[in-house]
């Protein structure tokens, strides 16, 4: 292994992740990564400044704060002020970066910070008539988003979220270029695997919104000006706008869910549709059991003991 030892510990760990991780780790990395990475530098400054009872609120990391029991206090309190799956990508992202620096010379010590044990979440979906009332106050938005009208553009961004089962970060990724009546081609670069371009057809129904969204000024099919974390915020007020929970996990996501654990009770294969390498992937963490019939349950088949007399 070919050690470089150009940098100290007292480097800043957003100067490390620029000059050090992103060119080596995250050639092909998409923004979204990018960003997180930072999120999670932020959350470890402020927690810092918070331990230390610094006044400023934030105390910059560095590669000198990387030891194991400063992360892992850190992730305690994450784990208890936001979620453990929160605590664990922060601890999978600053281990990461941990273990660059030892590779690189840089740190001597590598982490022993073993990982938290995660609760196994049963997949939820929308049911149709929910997915429907979503379309429907969708479709009842006020105002415009950019120079569309919030009652175009929100029907639209739904529907082919749904009907083509991709994440929001790819589907925000089309280009006007990239759509011809009743395909979109989605480019293997904006795809979370950055393997494999995929293509999509719609129904005519979602393609006349489509066509709406071709007659507006800019490149991309969804223009969205504002910072990308405030589409999930508007997204949430259609949720509410349906009268439905609206959660952390009751966005962009649950319509990927939604739409593999119809398309499995319909009987097809949502492996394939999905682009899972694994259906154990797909049953894990997309297909809501209640929707799908995969057996008998135990109230089915086991003895009934409550219409005994009294």
């Amino acid at each position: 292994m070919c050690h470089h030892n150009d940098g100290d510990t007292t480097m800043k760990l957003n100067e490390f992740f620029q000059d050090h991780y992103q060119p080596l780790k995250l050639r092909d990395g998409s923004i979204e990564t990018v960003r997180l990475y930072g999120c999670t530098i932020r959350a470890f400054g402020k927690w810092l400044a918070s331990a230390a009872g610094d006044e400023k609120g934030y105390i910059e990391p560095t590669l000198d704060h990387l030891d194991d029991m400063t992360v892992s206090r850190f992730l305690a309190k994450r784990a208890s002020t936001r979620s453990k799956f929160t605590s664990e990508k922060e601890r999978g992202q600053l281990l990461a970066l941990w273990r660059l620096a030892c590779d690189r010379g840089i740190k001597p010590i590598r982490p022993c910070v073993p990982p938290t044990n995660l609760p196994e979440r049963i997949p939820r979906a929308w049911t149709v008539e929910e997915l429907q009332r979503i379309v429907s106050a969708a479709r009842k938005m006020k105002g415009y988003v950019g120079d569309t009208p919030a009652n175009v553009f929100w029907p639209a961004l739904i529907l082919t979220c749904y009907q083509s089962a991709e994440r929001i970060g790819a589907v925000m990724a089309v280009r006007k270029s990239d759509y011809s009546r009743p395909f979109i081609y989605m480019r293997a670069e904006v795809r979370k695997a950055r393997k494999r371009d995929k293509v999509y057809r719609f129904t005519d129904p979602v393609c006349d919104l489509l066509d709406q969204l071709m007659r507006t000024r800019g490149e991309k099919l969804f223009e969205w000006k504002g910072p990308f974390t405030y589409l999930w915020g508007r997204f949430g007020a259609v949720i509410q706008a349906a009268g439905l929970q609206c959660g952390r996990r009751d966005k962009f996501h649950k319509l990927r869910r939604s739409a593999a654990t119809h398309f499995a009770a319909r009987g097809h294969d949502a492996t394939a549709m999905l682009d899972h390498s694994s259906p154990r992937i797909t049953k894990q963490y997309y297909l809501d059991p209640t929707m799908i019939q995969s057996g008998p349950n135990p109230s089915d088949v086991l003895p009934d003991i409550g219409s005994c007399p009294t």
